[in-house]
């Protein structure tokens, strides 16, 4: 085939920029046989350095520099002037809404938050100022409307590209995301005990510590469960509980840990505080296990059959429904429900249905 396709993002391709999007979609288009052109979105060192001397001189805080208008541009312009210098592409596709509009020539996007959705949820980004949420999103407004498809996570993230940004509903696509680690088949598990996993790099925002509570609540019930910690988090000194540290999905002997892991494990909990979409779910449910997940964001339509979604401020809650997933017979029902709902998250079908939408590029 030999057609190229850009990828525009921040922070390189590799598995852990952005739970391994980027790496996963531009290793989706190369297995649809395109050749994939990554180009950078992050300000050129000399600019950065000149734009936060402007950032402290007008005395604007720190914490909005992320997607503070200047930087904003910088990146915009740091991303053009980089395209220039890379082969022609048939098309782009934008990752990302803080970095204008990063190229020329046709592109569509691909988001599983919009920024309308991003005011609602502090746990995201710190309490930026009115008028910094206001460019922002005037930003992503004006990225929606020039791309020619808006591809969406999930239902809940179109949703809001069109209602929140008047995007006409049939410029919107929803296409998923794709799984970044799958487990070999055929599994053998064992349900006769309860093994529970908690995966996550932000420990208060996928609700760490109420997991935690609620597990040391239900041993006293079930003395022989446990509950597997992967990411990084305080120290935890409670019976039944393993800690694994971060594990990075560049290395392989990390990759084989957390395999083990979803090979042997019962359920996976991760009530997170919001969650877009969860690319974790999708692994664990390609798995075979059963999932506890959050009821905020577009999480519930990606656990979908396999698992219950709480509330994540209601600790109660996420106790009752991993009293169920202790039960050998429920875990395994809601589990065994997950491998045909989880076929939809293929990074390649996923690379496929997004390159149709560029112009001139033809599809296998």
């Amino acid at each position: 085939m030999n057609q190229r396709i850009g990828i525009v993002v921040r922070g390189g391709v590799s598995p852990a920029n952005w739970s391994g999007t980027p790496a996963g979609l531009a290793g989706g288009l190369e297995a649809c046989g395109y050749d994939v052109v990554v180009c950078s979105a992050d300000m050129m060192m000399n600019a950065y350095r000149l734009v936060r001397l402007c950032l402290r001189a007008a005395r604007q805080p720190e914490d909005g520099w992320l997607v503070a208008p200047a930087i904003m541009k910088t990146r915009e312009l740091s991303a053009r002037w980089r395209q220039r210098r890379l082969p022609p592409v048939s098309g782009w596709i934008v990752l990302g809404s803080e970095n204008g509009v990063p190229v020329k020539g046709p592109f569509v996007t691909l988001d599983d938050l919009t920024v309308a959705e991003c005011r609602h949820h502090p746990w995201y980004f710190p309490p930026f100022s009115q008028g910094t949420w206001d460019h922002w999103q005037a930003n992503q407004r004006r990225l929606f409307s020039e791309a020619r498809r808006c591809f969406a996570a999930t239902e809940w993230a179109a949703a809001s590209i069109i209602r929140d940004y008047s995007i006409a509903s049939e410029r919107v696509e929803v296409v998923g995301l794709g799984r970044n680690i799958d487990v070999s088949a055929p599994i053998s598990r064992d349900w006769s005990r309860p093994r529970f996993l908690f995966v996550g790099s932000e420990w208060d925002r996928k609700n760490g510590p109420a997991v935690v509570e609620a597990f040391s609540d239900l041993r006293r019930q079930f003395p022989s469960a446990e509950l597997s910690i992967v990411g990084e988090h305080p120290p935890v000194e409670v019976a039944g509980v393993h800690d694994y540290g971060r594990l990075r999905l560049d290395r392989a002997d990390d990759r084989e840990v957390l395999k083990e892991l979803l090979a042997t494990s019962t359920c996976l909990v991760v009530p997170s505080q919001f969650e877009p979409f969860g690319i974790v779910y999708a692994e664990a449910q390609a798995a075979g296990l059963a999932i506890i997940g959050t009821s905020r964001g577009g999480a519930p339509e990606v656990v979908g059959p396999a698992g219950l979604c709480v509330d994540p401020e209601d600790h109660g809650a996420i106790k009752n429904a991993m009293l169920q997933m202790a039960d050998a017979e429920v875990a395994k029902r809601y589990g065994s429900a997950g491998p045909s709902h989880v076929e939809r998250y293929s990074w390649e079908r996923i690379a496929r249905q997004m390159a149709a939408a560029l112009p001139g590029v033809i599809t296998a």
